[in-house]
């Protein structure tokens, strides 16, 4: 094209052969370009040093069109993407001119196992970056742990193994496995047995395996025959497994002119591992061991004067818990000197030891808006362990809230098959009536353990969820006298709610798929004092296609049955009276063990009352504490389907049609002369979804008449028919703290 200019020149590689290196750009690229020849020369001759000689005659790199991003490698000849910031240029022309080794040469099925071409590729990347630091670019150096740690926020969970492409569930995933865990594990690998050694070993393997299609059983044939060792660490803990590890440095007794060191590891990730030795702020040496699969081991080191710290901080493999990573020698505490206090969403200083203040704000109904603030020792990543407690003022209710969880991981047999244990604590405002100046309020308390199959810690895989639940509630409640006044107001007793859940689930990206099963129990006392109790299952079953990119079809079903209910004939089944009812339409007043975030609690009327949950009966329709309509102590049927359009709208409006379908078993003495279709509900509508689903709106148009007749009830006109719903964890933590509103 004559609208580029096209540069070339000679070099010579290792073995003597020249070749000829070309760039080629626009004139607008003349600045940014200037050194890009010179990029082509370096990279070419690295790689043919470090890895294996260039088999052809000419490499050239070339500007690229717009919309490229970094660039696209093909034998020979690489784009590149234009406007890249001169440092930056050559790290990217380098990487993909390292593609020509890896998949040009070493013809690896890379759809299947993208991590030996990219991944290999960018350990090589990142040693020509060492040999030629970046320049100033304007972009900051991107550190290959935060990739890993960010894709821990985002999923709170670990990112994927190496091969796990077949399980993706973002971008992230992957970049960390494809791209940022081989380099790593690589460069782990170096550290252990040398760079030398691992460069002969990739030279071996080029040699037998150039022009040919390797798979990952010949790259560790080739490897371990190479170095002489077994590497099921690299090939199987690594590139099949999640990549972390959690050591800890226990303690260190001196012994003459030794110094004997234990390390744990908490869960017996077979790795190499390094031992830094410091002198107050130097580096003084750094030792590197075998990885050991027991729960701990003992080295021993040259006892030397002036050694003030040892440490684990090669920063190769995220470490779950960085707080007993560094053991002082000397002096008191031996641990922790290095805490700070932090502030935010524990992002900043994610690898020292903090203690976070967040600021929070909240709102609902009875207490108004809420400030605070809150406090927690979360990462961005994932961790075993954590505690968030954060306190609100209620300006509209004078009242001091409160919420808090606790929660330890641990790890059985030293799987992945997580146990947690955790404690959740809350206390907020659920029923206001300001014409007689009357705010109650409620404090909740609810342990648990839960149990993951170890399936789960991989996304994507199909996985087993069971969990012992306990809900111990203390309310305010009001007396009033004959004319309404308030006499008193007094906490009732502990509510003491207990529930079994087991779940099979597929979080895939194309058929996702969830089957749970409920079980709850509850004994309480009625108003008389007579002893009451209920025995209540739920069975929910979800499901989703993906018929077009982010367009789905949704499915879901729900049983509830009441095997047991003493109240079952009762003839209120929406107050405090009647327990444990289901509802076809799920709101904040049945919301009775307070699990759910809710804006207004037995709010009758307003925005605030017209929140619903996809919760049980899944309807969409807002009734209000008030009707009795549609809920059951005895058994509740219901079906859910929500579709996204094969077309997109004007704007692309995310408008997704909806219909339900239920059945409610009315056994009060209002539901003797009901008949079947009387107990039968349908509606059909329109909702329109934002941020990812997260919030909904809801337009009903039709619905039969049992149910129009109970909309009409409540009078109003159209507006006051529209329903939301939202999703509080768009920041995905284990407390979720945006729940406290």
């Amino acid at each position: 094209s004559s609208h580029f200019l096209l540069f070339d020149t000679t070099f010579t590689l290792t073995g003597g052969r020249e070749v000829t290196g070309q760039i080629a750009h626009t004139a607008a690229m003349r600045k940014g370009w200037k050194n890009a020849l010179e990029s082509v020369r370096k990279a070419t001759q690295f790689y043919d040093s470090k890895v294996g000689s260039y088999p052809w005659p000419q490499v050239t790199a070339i500007q690229s069109v717009k919309g490229l991003s970094g660039g696209m490698e093909y034998p020979m000849v690489t784009f590149i993407q234009p406007n890249l910031p001169g440092g930056y240029l050559e790290t990217v022309i380098a990487h993909e001119i390292g593609h020509n080794w890896f998949f040009g040469v070493l013809a690896t099925n890379e759809r299947r196992y993208p991590w030996m071409d990219e991944g290999l590729n960018s350990y090589y990347e990142h040693l020509f970056t060492e040999a030629y630091p970046m320049k100033a670019s304007g972009i900051p150096e991107l550190n290959e742990e935060m990739l890993l740690l960010q894709d821990g926020a985002n999923t709170r969970t670990l990112p994927l193994p190496g091969d796990g492409v077949a399980r993706l569930n973002s971008e992230m995933d992957y970049q960390t496995g494809s791209y940022s865990i081989p380099a790593q594990a690589f460069e782990l690998l170096a550290k252990r047995v040398g760079e030398d050694r691992v460069d002969a070993a990739f030279q071996d393997y080029y040699r037998k395996w150039g022009f040919d299609h390797p798979g990952p059983e010949d790259l560790r044939a080739s490897f371990e025959a190479s170095l002489g060792m077994d590497l099921t660490w690299l090939f199987e803990d690594v590139m099949t497994q999640q990549y972390y590890r959690d050591l800890k440095l226990k303690r260190a007794h001196e012994e003459g002119d030794s110094l004997h060191v234990r390390v744990a590891n908490a869960y017996q990730k077979n790795l190499p591992w390094g031992l830094q030795i410091w002198r107050g702020d130097e580096l003084a040496n750094e030792l590197w061991y075998d990885g050991f699969s027991a729960k701990d081991t003992v080295v021993t080191i040259p006892f030397r004067n002036g050694m003030t710290r040892l440490a684990l901080e090669e920063k190769l493999v995220p470490e779950l818990r960085r707080g007993d990573n560094s053991l002082w020698l000397k002096g008191w505490p031996r641990r922790y000197r290095d805490w700070k206090p932090g502030f935010g969403l524990g992002i900043m200083g994610a690898t020292k030891p903090r203690t976070y203040l967040l600021p929070e704000v909240g709102y609902n109904h009875h207490d108004g808006w809420q400030i605070g603030i809150g406090m927690h020792n979360q990462k961005v990543y994932y961790q075993p362990a954590g505690f968030y407690i954060g306190g609100l003022y209620g300006i509209k209710s004078d009242r001091f809230n409160y919420h808090g969880a606790f929660y330890h991981d641990v790890y059985p047999g030293g799987g992945p098959g997580q146990l947690r244990m955790q404690l959740r604590a809350a206390s907020f405002s659920y029923f206001s009536n300001p014409d007689l100046d009357l705010n109650l309020g409620y404090h909740r308390l609810a342990p648990s353990i839960e149990w993951q199959s170890r399936e789960g810690k991989v996304n994507g895989n199909t996985h087993w969820k069971a969990g012992v639940y306990a809900w111990f509630i203390l309310r305010e409640e009001a007396q009033y006298d004959i004319q309404g006044e308030i006499v008193s107001k007094d906490f009732s007793d502990w509510d003491r709610i207990f529930a079994l859940r087991l779940s099979r689930e597929r979080p895939d990206a194309l058929q996702p798929w969830r089957l749970g099963l409920d079980v709850e129990f509850q004994p309480y006392k009625d108003p008389f004092g007579r002893n009451q109790s209920y025995l209540k299952t739920g069975l929910e079953g979800r499901y989703g296609y993906q018929f077009m990119e982010k367009k789905f079809f949704r499915a879901r079903v729900f049983a509830g049955i009441f095997p047991f209910n003493s109240r079952r004939e009762s003839g209120n089944v929406s107050s405090l009276n009647a327990r444990g009812s289901f509802a076809l339409a799920f709101q904040g007043h049945n919301d009775y063990r307070y699990d759910e975030t809710f804006i207004g609690r037995n709010v009758q009327d307003g925005f605030d009352s017209r929140q619903v949950m996809i919760k049980e009966g899944g309807f969409k329709t807002a009734l209000g504490p008030a009707f009795g309509q549609g809920q059951s102590n005895d058994m509740v049927l219901a079906v859910n389907l929500w579709t996204s359009l094969p077309f997109d709208l004007p704007l692309k409006l995310p408008l997704q049609p909806y219909f339900d379908w239920g059945f409610w078993s009315d056994k009060t003495p209002f539901g003797e002369d009901k008949s079947f279709g009387d107990q039968v509900w349908w509606d059909l509508g329109v909702k329109l979804n934002f941020f990812n689903e997260h919030l909904e709106i809801y337009f009903p148009i039709v619905q039969n008449k049992s149910l129009g007749d109970v909309l009409k009830q409540r009078e109003g006109n159209y507006l006051t028919r529209i329903t939301w719903t939202a999703r509080f964890d768009l920041v995905r933590l284990p407390w979720k703290p945006i729940s406290a509103i």
